[in-house]
């Protein structure tokens, strides 16, 4: 029997590792597919109405592969995990093969993304830090450009020496490698 339920925005319908078995047809609104790793939201789908979620744990017998939330009000009809097997248990065994190996390569194409999404955050976060060492390597070197020219004030010269320990703490960096630039 399939049965209709209702989400407001926001509502986690399921998540990530429950136990699955619905399968869900979209009436009105829309839902987002997604998982979370490290922080980090990773979509793998806005689905919206007539589009269904929830299949893969039909096909796979495992535990949900991923969170769903509403994103508006959404209405929705569920059909259980007995209705869709008796819908599916005419087809040929080949095309529940089909369907089953396809369910396995959406699956690893989102373990994929979630690998990549994973990367790009690392990545993100070093070319961060690399620009902020840039930034204050670029103070630095126009420090030293006004104290050895002089422009800061005509009366002082400050030796590179000086000018790389005052540099020490400000970038954060022993003299040794600072002197080596």
């Amino acid at each position: 029997m399939n049965e209709t339920v209702k989400y407001r925005p926001g509502e986690v319908l399921f998540k990530e590792g429950d136990v699955g078995g619905d399968l869900y047809v979209i009436r009105s609104g829309r839902v987002r597919v997604y998982r979370e790793r490290n922080n980090l939201e990773v979509m793998f789908a806005d689905v919206g109405p007539g589009e269904v979620f929830g299949t893969m744990t039909l096909l796979n017998n495992e535990p949900r592969t991923a969170s769903v939330r509403a994103l508006e009000p959404v209405e929705a009809v569920v059909m259980s995990a007995s209705v869709f097997a008796s819908n599916i248990k005419d087809l040929p065994k080949w095309v529940v093969a089909v369907l089953k190996d396809l369910a396995a390569r959406v699956e690893n194409a989102n373990e994929m993304l979630v690998q990549a999404s994973l990367q790009d955050k690392r990545l993100r976060y070093e070319l961060s830090n690399a620009f902020h060492h840039l930034g204050q390597l670029a103070h630095l070197v126009a420090f030293v450009i006004r104290r050895s020219t002089g422009i800061d004030d005509d009366s002082k010269f400050t030796p590179f020496k000086d000018v790389i320990a005052q540099a020490e703490p400000m970038l954060n960096l022993r003299y040794e490698y600072l002197a080596q630039l």
